[in-house]
């Protein structure tokens, strides 16, 4: 599903697929969709990065998710490799705020997000540690680049 949003985030969905199959192009109700992805095991999100409406449905998915009193949450960020996981796990344990978490994450400087802009998505995350767990989900960077100009073996 890629999201399309308009000026003052009201929030549209529009349906897609690679293949340009049957749901491109198609319109959806926001309650819809929600219940559509609550009803999924596994939830894929793309994003254009730190863009605020994107990120402001972001959290609207990441609410809406957690109301079921049976869900927990697995939130993997490509904002962070597994190598930071030590970064999400001291926020969320209330061992590091927020703002030393994005100092720690620029001193190491290797994934280059920019934080700030999902301050909301990070504190609710934090507000609900009970049901929701950041995760660090992408292989660093500096692995990432070897990957890909010259080989897996040589990342290894």
């Amino acid at each position: 599903i890629t999201v399309t949003m308009l000026a003052n985030y009201s929030y549209k969905m529009l349906g897609a697929s690679a293949a340009r199959g049957v749901n491109f192009g198609k319109f959806y109700n926001l309650q819809q969709t929600l219940d559509r992805i609550c009803q999924s095991k596994m939830v894929f999100l793309a994003e254009i990065h730190a863009n605020p409406p994107v990120v402001a449905l972001q959290k609207v998915i990441q609410e809406h998710l957690i109301a079921d009193p049976k869900v927990h949450l697995n939130l993997f960020l490509e904002h962070f490799s597994f190598e930071q996981q030590h970064l999400l796990d001291g926020y969320q344990a209330g061992d590091l705020t927020l703002e030393q978490v994005i100092e720690k994450y620029k001193e190491i400087g290797t994934e280059g997000h920019d934080l700030e802009k999902y301050r909301d998505c990070l504190e609710h995350a934090k507000e609900h540690k009970d049901k929701i767990r950041l995760i660090g989900g992408f292989i660093p960077r500096t692995y990432a680049k070897i990957v890909m100009r010259e080989s897996e073996e040589a990342a290894v």
